[in-house]
C-alpha cells in the first residue's frame, strides 16, 4: 500500500511569511481524484497515516510546526484518528461533510481530547453558515478560500470569524497584493502564496558572493576535476575559509584538522558540496532564518525530488544534476527580488535548465510542472505530467518520501 500512495505539502504561513504549519495532501494511488476520502479511501489513508507518518516520523515531514489533514465524515467516525499526536495535528473537516448526530458527536470528541479542528473551503454565504453553526464552537480555524468567495465575502468572512474567536485562514492566495489585502482585512494565516511569485520584483544586480555560489553550482553540473574546483575556490577567499570551518566543525568526525582546500574537497566530495552550496545560496537571500522559509524548504524537496526522477529517465537528455538546479533555482527569483531572466543571464547554467526555468519547457521544465502540480494539489496535472515523462507512479513516492527523510539543511 505504501507505494500507492504519496504525500505533499502545502505551507501555512502568518503574515510575515513565517512558516507556522503544513497541510498534508493525501493520493490513494493513481486513480485517486481527490484528497477526500471515501469508501475504500479510508483504509488507503489509514494506512498511509500508520507507514507513512510513523514510519518516517513526522518531525522528518513537518519538522516542529503541526500539520492540517484533510477529513471526510468516515475518517472523523472512523475512530482512526486516535493514533494521531493530538499537539501536532490539525483535523480539516471537509466542505463536503454533513454534520449529522453522529459526525456531530464524532467532532465534539475529537475536540474534547484535545484536537484541533479546521473548517475548509468556506463559502461565506447564509446556507453555508447554517449548515456549519452546529461546530463553529469546535473550530479553531476557518479557511476562506479566494476563488470561491468574492472580495465582500471573504472581508465578511473574516469578520464574522474573529469574533467568534476563529481564527481566518486565506487560501488559495496567489500574489502578494491579494495577501496583503487579505492582511488588511483581517486574515490571520494565509496558504499558497509562496508558491507564486512576488508581484513587485526588482534589482539592478547580483550579490557578488550570491554570483560566485551560482557560478560554483554551474561549475559543478559538468563533473569537474578535483584541480578545476580547487582553482575556482581559489577566486574567492571568504567561500574557501567557510568551507574550511565547516569540514573542521559540522561535517564529520575526522582524525587530522583539514588545512587544504584539495583536502576538503576530496572529503567532502561533490554532491554534499552542491548542497552545502546550496545552503549559503539561500542564506544570501536576506531572509534571517533562511532554514525556516518556506521556499527554502520547497526549493529544496523540489531538487531533491526532481534529482531522484532524472534518475529514473533513462534516454533522455536529463542529468540529476540538471534536475536538481532547476528545483533549487525554482525559486531564487522570488528570493532575490529580480527577475528570472536577469539573474540567468548572469551564469551560464545551459540552455536546458534555462529553457526550464523560463519556459517550464523541455523535459526539465516537466518535471518542475509536475513539482508545482503536487504542491498545488492539482492531481489531474500530476497524472498527466507522469504520463508524459513516462514515469511510474512509484517512482514518484519513492522520491518524495527520500526527500522527506534528506531534506533537512546541512548546518
Amino acid at each position: 500500500m505504501e507505494k500507492e500512495a504519496y504525500v505533499a505539502r502545502q505551507p501555512i504561513v502568518d503574515s510575515s511569511g513565517n512558516l507556522v504549519a503544513y497541510e498534508l495532501l493525501f493520493r490513494s494511488g493513481a486513480g485517486a481524484q481527490s484528497a477526500q476520502f471515501t469508501g475504500g479511501q479510508l483504509q488507503a489513508t489509514a494506512t498511509l497515516l500508520e507507514n507513512v507518518l510513523n514510519s518516517m516520523g513526522i518531525d522528518k515531514i513537518a519538522g516542529n510546526k503541526k500539520v492540517f489533514i484533510n477529513c471526510s465524515r468516515e475518517m472523523i467516525i472512523s475512530g482512526a484518528l486516535n493514533m494521531l499526536d493530538k499537539e501536532r495535528f490539525v483535523l480539516e473537516i471537509l466542505e463536503t461533510v454533513s454534520f449529522d448526530e453522529q459526525t456531530l458527536e464524532a467532532v465534539e470528541a475529537a475536540h474534547a481530547s484535545g484536537f484541533e479542528i479546521a473548517l475548509d473551503d468556506i463559502v461565506f454565504e447564509p446556507s453555508i453558515l447554517q449548515k456549519l453553526a452546529p461546530v463553529l464552537k469546535y473550530a479553531k480555524y476557518a479557511k476562506i478560500d479566494l476563488t470561491t468567495n468574492t472580495k465582500v465575502q471573504r472581508k465578511m468572512a473574516a469578520s464574522f470569524f474573529k469574533a467568534k474567536g476563529i481564527i481566518p485562514l486565506a487560501e488559495k492566495v496567489e500574489n502578494e497584493k491579494e495577501a496583503k489585502g487579505c492582511e488588511r482585512e483581517g486574515y490571520e494565516l494565509f496558504q499558497g502564496y509562496f508558491f507564486s511569485k512576488p508581484e513587485t520584483m526588482s534589482s539592478n544586480k547580483l550579490d557578488m558572493a550570491m554570483a560566485s555560489i551560482l557560478n560554483m553550482l554551474s561549475l559543478l553540473r559538468r563533473n569537474p576535476e578535483t584541480h578545476e574546483l580547487e582553482q575556482e575556490f581559489k577566486r574567492y577567499p571568504d567561500m574557501t575559509v567557510n568551507l574550511l570551518r565547516y569540514i573542521n566543525s559540522a561535517y564529520m568526525a575526522t582524525y587530522h584538522e583539514i588545512t587544504s582546500i584539495r583536502q576538503a574537497l576530496t572529503l567532502v566530495g561533490q554532491g554534499n558540496l552542491k548542497h552545502w552550496l546550496t545552503l549559503l545560496l539561500f542564506a544570501r537571500t536576506g531572509l534571517d532564518e533562511a532554514n525556516d522559509s518556506p521556499l527554502f524548504y520547497n526549493a529544496m524537496q523540489r531538487a531533491i525530488v526532481m534529482e531522484k526522477l532524472a534518475l529514473t529517465m533513462k534516454n533522455r537528455n536529463v542529468t540529476p544534476d540538471e534536475a536538481f538546479l532547476v528545483g533549487i533555482m525554482s525559486h531564487i527569483d522570488a528570493l532575490c527580488k529580480a527577475p528570472m531572466v536577469y539573474i540567468l543571464s548572469e551564469i551560464d547554467l545551459g540552455d536546458n535548465i534555462n529553457y526550464a526555468l523560463l519556459n517550464e519547457g523541455g523535459e526539465l521544465g516537466k518535471l518542475l510542472k509536475l513539482m508545482r502540480a503536487i504542491e498545488t494539489d492539482v492531481y489531474d496535472n500530476v497524472e498527466m505530467m507522469l504520463n508524459e515523462l513516462n514515469l511510474p507512479y512509484a517512482a514518484l513516492v519513492d522520491s518524495m518520501m527520500e526527500a522527506f527523510s534528506t531534506e533537512q539543511p546541512i548546518n
